[in-house]
């Protein structure tokens, strides 16, 4: 006897309104709330919220893709998406660096820079799937701490206080702006 013999299509469309609703009010809430006021010493001071709107679109992504896409003939399809959404989170996290704290600062870098190694190590995997594959996932693990120690030492941090300074008033384009921000 089947689960859901009649009322199949009606149990799948609800599931996936459902679904939509969840993810929009998400992405909804995800970029309007956020503590705005600059502050470096409070761990949820924040420039914008953009980087938690592409977060949430990334794990959407990652769920669908995997959960739906699971025959072997589309791990191009997850891999390309798991690249993808890996770029959009480093952009927006790694180079726009939307915290005020320093320690959050650095720990989403090193976090975003290992998600987006790894997206790039997949991508390199599927490449010489057929040819030397044993020695990705090697290479993969002794690149790791390498990154981690660039980012926690990098150039830019030297100066983190100076950069820390400037940083809200370089993101305006005049005056009028950064006192409509205060």
């Amino acid at each position: 006897m089947e689960c859901w013999q009649n009322t199949y299509f009606l149990h799948v469309i609800s599931g996936i309104i459902i679904v939509f609703i969840l993810v929009f009010t998400s992405l909804l809430f995800g970029a309007l709330y956020f503590d705005g006021i600059h502050d470096q010493k409070k761990p949820t001071s924040k420039i914008n919220n953009f980087y938690c709107v592409s977060l949430i679109l990334y794990k959407t992504l990652l769920v669908i893709t995997y959960n739906f896409l699971d025959d072997s003939d589309s791990g191009i399809i997850s891999i390309c998406a798991f690249f993808v959404g890996g770029l959009l989170t480093f952009y927006t996290i790694h180079i726009l660096r939307p915290f005020n704290n320093l320690d959050v600062r650095t720990y989403y870098s090193v976090l975003t820079s290992i998600n987006m190694w790894t997206a790039i190590y997949m991508v390199i995997a599927l490449i010489v799937e057929n040819r030397i594959f044993s020695g990705v996932i090697y290479c993969w693990i002794l690149t790791v701490p390498i990154i981690v120690i660039i980012i926690l030492w990098s150039p830019y941090s030297k100066e983190k206080k100076k950069e820390n300074q400037y940083l809200n008033v370089n993101k305006f384009l005049t005056a009028e702006e950064v006192m409509e921000h205060c």
